[in-house]
């Protein structure tokens, strides 16, 4: 169930963060979504859902390119 509920609260948060006009707040988006790709692994390993392991990395992957663009490059 905790993995549920970190999945929906930083995946609303990350969604909502995206779509702002401020950067100042924009930029925090990745960090909700790397945040929580570990609870998607995890409910993917546990209930077998390979598919959703697999997009877990295409999401990490992105999360991790929005953090370099948002956070290293200045």
């Amino acid at each position: 169930m905790i993995d549920q509920v970190a999945i929906f609260g930083f995946g609303v948060a990350a969604v909502i963060l995206t779509n702002l006009r401020a950067d100042k707040w924009r930029r925090w988006a990745p960090i909700c979504g790397l945040i929580a790709e570990p609870f998607w692994f995890y409910t993917g390993y546990v209930h077998e859902q390979w598919g959703i392991i697999g997009l877990a990395f295409v999401y990490g992957a992105a999360w991790a390119n929005g953090i370099k663009n948002h956070w290293w490059k200045r």
